[in-house]
């Protein structure tokens, strides 16, 4: 950013910087669902549910109506921009991922957990404010593509990645169990994420459910209810995934950086990105969340760590792509660029304090 040794043009690089984004997402994503571990129970999965869903929808449409107020857009542009910057980041917010060990900690599951499903779901989010838009390449929203795009997409998206996870986790338990994991394993686990990724789009589902749903599956091994005599992937393939998420993380960092240098950013940019933070987020747990019975310092950790990232950044510069107008595609980039960078920094630096702080203390 400051050197300005990178200055891509939304327009010129606009499918290297989609493709660079995407993966990273989806190897983000496979990395998260080897590291859900919890019970494939409802009671386990209800506040990840909730938060991924009434959530990310409440902050689609507060984040619609802030934007219409601030910037010259239209509501249904402002919509756009809240389906895009609405999902949080599973790259990103790793720091305050379930710990190595596997310990069930509510919070950071819940985030976790959150950041993949979401991201999965704002795909026919945005999808369908670009169909309100009027863009050409998009087919218009209505009952047919909803059942298509939405709910086909999204239930078979699941159940091809579980498919290609479970075959996956037999396959590898098969092998010697005397020997040590190896390289080997590594390449089988990264060749089943890009075979779900891969498959999902050959078929026409949601690809980023397919990955996720993959990961998870290997976690469990290939069983919805935990069998003893099937080994599920022990800590080594957690600690594959982590070192894996550093380097996505990276890779987002440096593309924002690179992005957001070009950015046509104003004042008001930097209000609205502490208004969505401060203010859109904590609303929008708390109408997700409801009456839940959760810990005081767990909800407030929810509240904050709303981190954005790949996700943003993915499907801003597919919406790009689909032919949107040069204008708003500057204005609609500035503003998710500098949300992204505002969200890096505060996010970045209360990690450490926060995570560190009454949350690990109070686990017995």
């Amino acid at each position: 950013m400051g050197f300005r040794l990178l200055a891509p043009g939304l327009r010129e690089d606009g499918r290297l910087i989609e493709s660079i984004a995407e993966a990273a997402l989806a190897l983000s994503l496979l990395c998260v669902g080897l590291r859900l571990r919890a019970p494939l129970q409802w009671n386990a999965w209800r506040a990840p549910a909730r938060l991924a869903t009434v959530t990310l929808l409440a902050t689609t449409l507060l984040i619609a109506g802030a934007a219409h107020i601030f910037f010259d857009l239209s509501f249904v542009q402002a919509l756009l921009l809240g389906a895009i910057l609405a999902p949080t980041d599973p790259v990103l917010a790793s720091d305050v991922h379930m710990p190595i060990s596997g310990e069930h900690d509510v919070a950071r599951f819940s985030l976790a957990a959150e950041g993949g499903i979401n991201t999965g779901l704002s795909l026919p989010a945005v999808t369908f404010s670009l169909g309100l838009v009027g863009n050409n390449n998009v087919p218009t929203p209505g009952l047919a593509w909803f059942a298509v795009d939405v709910v086909w997409a999204i239930a078979a998206g699941i159940a091809f990645g579980w498919i290609i996870g479970a075959v996956t986790a037999r396959a590898v338990a098969r092998l010697d169990s005397g020997r040590t994991p190896d390289f080997f394993e590594d390449v089988i686990v990264l060749g089943a994420g890009a075979l779900a990724y891969g498959g999902a789009i050959a078929i026409s589902v949601n690809p980023l459910l397919a990955v996720l749903t993959a990961g998870v599956a290997m976690c469990h091994g290939g069983r919805l209810r935990r069998c003893a005599t099937l080994r599920r992937p022990d800590s080594r393939y957690v600690a594959l995934a982590q070192r894996l998420e550093r380097i996505s993380a990276v890779v987002v960092v440096l593309l924002v950086g690179a992005l957001v240098s070009v950015a046509e950013a104003r004042p008001e940019m930097f209000v609205f990105a502490l208004l969505l933070f401060a203010v859109v987020r904590p609303v929008a747990v708390r109408l997700g969340l409801g009456g839940m019975p959760v810990p005081p310092d767990d909800r407030r950790l929810l509240s904050w760590f709303g981190v954005r990232g790949a996700a943003s950044v993915y499907l801003l510069m597919m919406a790009i792509d689909q032919g949107m107008s040069t204008t708003l595609s500057k204005e609609l980039a500035a503003i998710t660029l500098v949300a992204l960078v505002t969200s890096i920094v505060l996010h970045g630096l209360s990690t450490t304090p926060l995570v560190s702080g009454p949350l690990d203390n109070t686990r017995a």
